[in-house]
């Protein structure tokens, strides 16, 4: 993920089944950020303008998952892209 903006971006890591917290991330800082592995996905996270990046920057303080944003079907996605199809056909 580039230009990862601490208090402002979001990670959503709900799919990976028996993931609970962020204590059960692998992580390592980089300097350019951090690079996370969950469930043998590697994830590197590019923080804007560069420099470290912690569990805390990208979860908060508390270390909690966040539930995750759905997005409606028919709804336009940010940049224009939609979601959902035109409807089912008979």
């Amino acid at each position: 993920m580039r230009d990862f903006t601490p208090g402002e971006d979001l990670l959503d890591l709900s799919q990976f089944e028996g993931l609970y917290s962020p204590a059960q991330l692998d992580s390592r800082d980089r300097s350019f950020g951090m690079e996370i592995t969950a469930d043998g996905t590697w994830i590197a996270l590019v923080r804007e303008g560069g420099g470290r990046l912690e569990l805390e920057d990208v979860f908060g303080p508390s270390l909690r998952f966040d539930s995750p944003y759905r997005q409606g079907m028919g709804e336009t996605l940010p940049g224009g892209g939609y979601y959902g199809g035109a409807g089912a056909t008979g």
